[in-house]
């Protein structure tokens, strides 16, 4: 009798894992849904922060700078995971990988949830961003186990729990924390994480027998860093990456503080609902990524740059005074910069096909960078010289893009 396929040290894999290396592995509407869930909760828990700032900061009794690390430190875990964590891909089976790094993802946000310690607390947000690379696990497995006339539609479908994540999670977290308090977030979002747990172990493929590791984690790593540097659609693809995710984290960090103070004076409630604006987004992504083999992917670039001066032209011009300008002005910005990220994956993706997932890699940590960098500076900015002064920062990182399309 052969021994059963274990997972986690030797708890035995679920029969509804197995799989056979010469025998597709039935995704149906149910994993399907699984995976897009479980998408939406990792996505979720890197943007719970930006809605509770306000709150973190009367808990820990920090100025608006130094709260300010905690989504920093978050999009810097997301960049450390991606480059350090996630070649481990390459050499161990992924069902394992997923199971591991989302069970890192659960007890890090249980210790947001309670901690005292603000020293802590950045610790567990820094961990938070380092297991969110699920989604880089899920998307090619769905491509690798749908039929082939059904896998667009699979795949869109699975990356939309990326798109709705965001949006999704500044409202639940804004009206969780004004109806009881921010742990609570962070409790409701652990346990739901433990359910998609749950189902993960129970119904995710198991993938070993099909995966061929291809040398060791050094050089998976080394592979990924000195592609990085070799080309230069990449190359540019990146720095316009960082400038506009550094305008779009910046404005969304700064959004809870403006609409807090005067002459506001917005609660928890309201703060979250303004991030349902980030639903136009979502769109914008869907639309540009369903036609974006009829358009130029630079063009959607450039005209996408465009909207982000735009955005930030009528925020320079008009201040943060009209609770109309301002939802305006996010809407704006959020379409240009989703529209821009699809371009750029469009782009990055026609360089070479056997490296599709580390090009994409490198862009996902370049967008990383940009959001940590321009929390941290936007937040600043703001704290010195309001939102026109994050206006002229926005503006200036757009110049940024607009250099490195032109280089």
């Amino acid at each position: 009798m052969s021994p059963k396929p274990a997972d986690i040290a030797m708890v035995p894999m679920p029969p509804a894992g197995r799989g056979h290396p010469e025998v597709r592995f039935p995704i149906d509407r149910s994993i399907i849904t699984l995976f897009a869930l479980s998408n939406m909760f990792c996505t979720m828990n890197l943007y719970f922060c930006q809605s509770l700032l306000v709150e973190l900061s009367n808990e820990f009794g920090v100025d608006h700078q130094g709260i300010a690390r905690i989504p920093t430190l978050v999009q810097a875990g997301c960049a450390a995971g991606l480059l350090l964590l996630m070649p481990l891909a390459q050499t161990v089976p992924r069902r394992l990988l997923l199971l591991v790094v989302f069970l890192l993802s659960i007890l890090s946000t249980i210790g947001l949830a309670i901690t005292t310690s603000f020293l802590m607390f950045q610790l567990f947000s820094f961990l938070v961003g380092a297991s969110s690379f699920i989604p880089q696990i899920l998307v090619p497995m769905t491509a690798e186990f749908s039929e082939p006339q059904k896998r667009p539609l699979a795949i869109l479908s699975v990356f939309s729990g990326v798109l709705l994540g965001p949006p999704l999670a500044r409202a639940f977290a804004g009206a969780v924390a004004y109806h009881s308090n921010f742990r609570n977030v962070y409790w409701m979002a652990a346990g739901g994480q433990y359910v998609i747990w749950t189902l993960l172990y129970f119904y995710c493929p198991d993938t070993s027998k099909r995966e061929h590791t291809t040398g060791t984690y050094s050089e998976a790593l080394r592979s990924t860093v000195n592609l990085a540097f070799a080309e230069p659609i990449l190359i540019q693809s990146c720095l316009i990456s960082v400038a506009s995710s550094a305008t779009f984290s910046s404005s969304w960090a700064i959004l809870p503080f403006l609409l807090d103070g005067t002459p506001h004076n917005r609660d928890a409630l309201a703060i979250g609902a303004f991030g349902l604006i980030g639903l136009s987004g979502v769109y914008s992504a869907l639309f540009v990524g369903r036609h974006i083999e009829k358009l130029l992917p630079a063009m959607v670039t450039i005209l996408s740059t465009i909207g982000i001066v735009i955005s930030q032209t009528i925020q320079l011009s008009f201040g943060g005074d009209s609770i109309v300008t301002i939802a305006f002005v996010t809407a704006c910005l959020d379409i240009a910069w989703h529209a821009q990220q699809v371009s750029l994956a469009a782009s990055v993706y026609g360089i070479s096909t056997e490296a599709k997932a580390r090009l994409h890699t490198i862009l996902l940590i370049s967008l990383c960078l940009g959001q940590a960098a321009g929390t941290s500076i936007g937040v600043k900015i703001f704290t010195l010289y309001g939102w026109r002064g994050a206006a002229l920062l926005n503006l200036a990182w757009a110049a940024w893009q607009l250099l490195a399309f032109l280089l």
